[in-house]
C-alpha cells in the first residue's frame, strides 16, 4: 500500500517550485556524476552531488541563479575552499573543494588571512557586499580538503537542510537502472534465526533476463524479528564505467503489500550521523558489506521514511509484534524489493522466505554406552542483545546438558538448551536491561560441572559506564549517548605488542552496534616520564594505529569516539619528518614570488593544527596551506622578494609537541 506523508508532500512541492527556477549548471564542464545525494560517508550522509572533473582542476564554477555570496571558508580539511551563495529565492548553494576563488572573493580571503596570520578563514557577508548573477564565476574546481579532483555541489533550503539537487532541475543523463547485488537478513533478538542461526546472513542475487528481476534460487528459512538489508548501486550514463551511486528510493513489499520505503530527498545536519542507522552498521561490522537498512531503527530521525515509524519494516516471522513491524504467519512468503533512481529507472529483487521454527531430533546414546568422562568444551559468542554458548562434546551424550543462570542476587533460572547436532548444543542468554551485573552460568553434563560468566555492562539512554576488570579503562556515556540499550564489555588484548604502548591494549565492545558517542578514559601511571606525550590510539590491524585524542583528566587520558574496537595508550616521542623542500638548498630563481613547499608527515599522533606548520622566509611568516592527503605544505610570499640570498625555514610539530626544523638557502636573480 502506497503512503504519501507530509514530508513527501513538501518534497513534491519543492520539486515543482525548483523546476521553474531554470538554474544554471554549477560548473563549466560536461555534466557527469561521481557521487549522489544521501550516500554513506564514514558514519554520516553525503549532503550533495559530486560532479566529475575528469582528473583535472580549474574548471570555472558558476552561480546557479542570482544572489549574493553569504559565506566563504578555507580549511586544509573537510570542504577545503568553499563558497556559499544565498539565492534570491531563499535557498543556498555551496561549491566545495575549490582550487581557487574569483578575484572579487579572493581579495576578501587574502585580507582576512593576512589579518589572522592563518590559511583558514571563515567569513560571512551582507547582501550588498558580493552580489552575483546567474552564470557568474565564483571559483574554480579543485581537490582541497578531502578527495581527488571533483566538485561537491550542495543545495540547501532556507533552514540550511541539504536537499537533493537532482530533484531541482539539475539534469543528468541516466537511462540505466540500479544493480541489486545482495539481500541481507539479520536476526534482531535472542529468539530470531535465519537459516537456523543467529548471525546475519547475506545472499548474492542473480539477474534473470527473461523475468527482468534479481533473485535467489533458495527459499530462506526465518523465524522471529528479522531486519532486511539491501546491497545495491546505481549508475548514470556518463560515469557508468567509473562510479557507483546510491539509489534514490527503495521499497520493501511482502506478498505485494508495501511495508517500508526509504526516499532520499532532504535531511538536516543534526541527523547526518544517523547514516549509521540508515545503512546497516551491524551487517557491515559483521563483514557482510554495506547494506541499506530496510527497517527503521530506534533513534533514527532521518526524514526519509514518510509515515513509517521506528520498527517499521521489521519482519516478525511466526511471532507477534508489540508495535510497528509486519507479522508473517508460518509458510512461504514473497519478498519484493524495488530500487529506483531519480529518473525512475527501476530494478526489482524477488526472494521467497519460509517461516518455520523447526526443531531437529538427533540420536542419543544409551547411558551404558557412554564414556564415563566425555570431554566438554564451551564457547561464548556475543550479539547485540544476547549471548550464545555453544557446548561441544567429544561423543554423543545420553542426556541434554542442563544450564542454570544467575544474575547476582536478582534472579536464578534454568535456560532452554537446544541440540544443534549429535554432539553439539547451544543455549541462548538474553541480556537483562534492568540490571548491569554479569550473568553466571552453571553447565552440568554427564556428572561434570562447568562455570562461565557472561559479561553485560548495561548502558541505557539515561547514561551509563563500562569498566575493565582492572579498572584501568572506563567508557562513559552521557544522557542519550546510545540509540537504544547497549550491553558492553571490555577485555584485554595482550597479544598486541608495541614498544610505544603504556600498559595493555583493550578491546571495547560491542563493535557492531552504532552509538552516538562515548568518552574513553585510560588511567596512566603517575610516574610516567612523558605524560604530555601520551594519547589514545585505535588499532587498525597490520601494525597500524590511528590517533584518537590526548585530552587530560585527573590521572587519565581521555578521548571521544563514535564506535568501538581495540584501543591503547601510546607515548609519541618521535618528531615529524620534513623532506623534499623546494626551493632546494642553493637554488637560483628568477621568480620573485616563488612557491615554497615541503613534504611533512608524522607516523604517530599526527599533524592536526595549522599553528604547528610554520614556513618563514628571512624570519617573516608565510600563510601556509596544508594538503593532508599529499602530506605537503606550501606557501607563496605576498610581496616580491628582493634579489639576493634568502633563507627558508620550515617548522613542524605533531599534536604531542614533538618538533622538527629544516632550513634551505636560495637566491633571487
Amino acid at each position: 500500500m502506497l503512503r504519501l506523508s507530509a514530508i513527501s508532500c513538501i518534497i513534491l512541492s519543492l520539486l515543482t517550485t525548483a523546476h521553474t527556477e531554470n538554474y544554471h549548471w554549477p560548473m563549466d564542464a560536461a555534466p557527469a556524476l561521481t557521487s549522489t545525494f544521501g550516500e554513506y560517508r564514514g558514519g554520516r550522509l553525503h549532503a550533495a552531488i559530486d560532479l566529475k572533473t575528469y582528473g583535472k582542476e580549474g574548471y570555472p564554477v558558476t552561480a546557479i541563479a542570482d544572489g549574493y555570496v553569504w559565506r566563504i571558508r578555507t580549511s586544509p580539511w573537510g570542504y577545503g575552499r568553499v563558497v556559499y551563495v544565498q539565492l534570491d529565492n531563499g535557498l543556498f548553494a555551496l561549491w566545495a573543494h575549490l582550487s581557487g576563488f574569483s578575484k572579487r572573493i579572493e581579495k576578501y580571503v587574502q585580507q582576512e588571512q593576512d589579518r589572522r596570520g592563518t590559511y583558514s578563514v571563515n567569513l560571512y557577508f551582507r547582501p550588498d557586499q558580493i552580489p552575483v548573477k546567474r552564470g557568474e564565476i565564483v571559483g574554480y574546481s579543485g581537490s582541497t580538503g578531502i578527495g581527488v579532483p571533483h566538485l561537491h555541489f550542495e543545495l540547501r533550503d532556507a533552514k540550511h537542510r541539504p536537499i537533493n539537487p537532482l530533484l531541482h532541475g539539475f539534469d543528468i543523463k541516466d537511462t540505466l537502472p540500479p544493480t541489486i547485488q545482495a539481500i541481507g537478513l539479520a536476526p534482531l533478538n535472542a529468539d530470531a534465526r535465519v537459516k537456523d542461526g543467529h548471525k546475519p546472513v547475506s545472499h548474492r542475487l542473480a539477474y534473470r533476463t527473461k523475468e527482468n528481476i534479481f533473485t535467489h534460487p533458495d527459499t530462506i528459512a526465518v523465524w522471529g524479528p528479522i531486519g532486511i538489508g539491501l546491497k545495491v548501486f546505481d549508475r548514470a550514463d556518463d560515469s557508468q564505467l567509473t562510479n557507483r551511486l546510491a539509489p534514490y528510493r527503495i521499497r520493501l513489499l511482502i506478498n505485494g503489500e508495501e511495508i517500508f520505503q526509504k526516499t532520499c530527498g532532504l535531511f538536516g545536519y543534526d541527523v547526518t550521523r544517523h547514516g549509521e542507522l540508515a545503512y546497516d552498521f551491524y551487517m557491515s561490522r559483521r563483514g557482510l558489506g554495506r547494506f541499506h537498512s530496510l527497517y527503521r531503527k530506534p533513534g533514527n530521525r532521518l526524514p526519509f521514511y514518510g509515515d513509517h515509524k521506528v520498527g517499521s519494516g521489521v519482519l516478525y516471522a511466526g511471532t507477534k509484534t508489540d508495535g510497528a513491524g509486519h507479522e508473517l504467519s508460518p509458510g512461504v512468503h514473497r519478498l519484493q524489493i524495488i530500487a529506483e533512481d531519480v529518473k525512475g529507472n527501476r530494478a526489482t529483487a524477488i526472494v521467497f522466505l519460509q517461516v518455520q521454527n523447526a526443531d531437529r531430533i538427533f540420536p542419543k546414546k544409551n547411558s551404558s554406552q557412554q564414556s564415563r568422562s566425555p570431554k566438554i568444551t564451551c564457547k561464548t559468542s556475543y550479539f547485540p542483545t544476547f549471548a550464545v554458548v555453544r557446548i561441544t562434546a567429544n561423543q554423543t551424550l545420553s542426556e541434554i546438558p542442563t544450564v542454570r543462570a544467575q544474575l547476582s542476587k536478582q534472579w536464578t533460572r534454568n535456560l532452554a538448551v537446544q541440540q544443534t547436532s549429535s554432539q553439539t548444543y547451544q543455549v541462548v542468554i538474553p541480556f537483562d536491561e534492568t540490571h548491569a551485573d554479569d550473568i553466571d552460568l552453571q553447565i552440568e553434563t554427564a556428572g561434570q560441572t562447568q562455570k562461565l560468566r557472561i559479561t553485560q555492562q548495561t548502558v541505557t539512554q539515561d547514561s551509563g559506564e563500562m569498566r575493565s576488570d582492572d579498572g584501568l579503562v572506563r567508557v562513559q556515556f552521557e544522557k542519550a549517548g546510545v540509540y537504544e540499550t547497549l550491553y558492553g564489555r571490555i577485555v584485554s588484548e595482550s597479544q598486541i605488542k608495541d614498544k610505544r604502548m603504556v600498559g595493555t591494549a583493550f578491546r571495547i565492545m560491542p563493535e557492531d552496534v552504532a552509538i552516538k558517542g562515548a568518552k574513553i578514559a585510560f588511567i596512566y601511571p603517575p610516574d610516567h616520564p612523558n605524560i604530555d606525550k601520551l594519547g589514545i590510539y585505535k588499532w587498525n590491524g597490520r601494525n597500524s594505529w590511528t590517533f584518537v585524542d590526548k585530552s587530560r583528566a585527573p590521572s587519565a587520558i581521555t578521548g571521544n569516539v563514535r564506535n568501538f574496537g581495540v584501543f591503547a595508550l601510546l607515548a609519541d616521542t618521535v618528531p615529524p619528518r620534513i623532506a623534499s623542500i623546494t626551493p632546494a638548498n642553493g637554488t637560483v630563481l628568477t621568480q620573485r614570488q616563488p612557491r615554497v613547499a615541503a613534504s611533512v608527515w608524522d607516523t604517530s599522533s599526527g599533524i592536526w593544527r595549522e599553528e604547528d606548520m610554520v614556513m618563514r622566509i628571512d624570519g617573516k611568516a608565510l600563510i601556509v596551506e596544508y594538503d593532508p592527503e599529499e602530506n605537503r605544505i606550501f606557501a607563496k610570499p605576498r610581496k616580491p622578494l628582493t634579489p639576493g640570498a634568502h633563507k627558508l625555514e620550515v617548522i613542524v610539530r605533531d599534536i604531542c609537541g614533538n618538533e622538527s626544523r629544516r632550513t634551505t638557502t636560495f637566491r633571487i636573480k
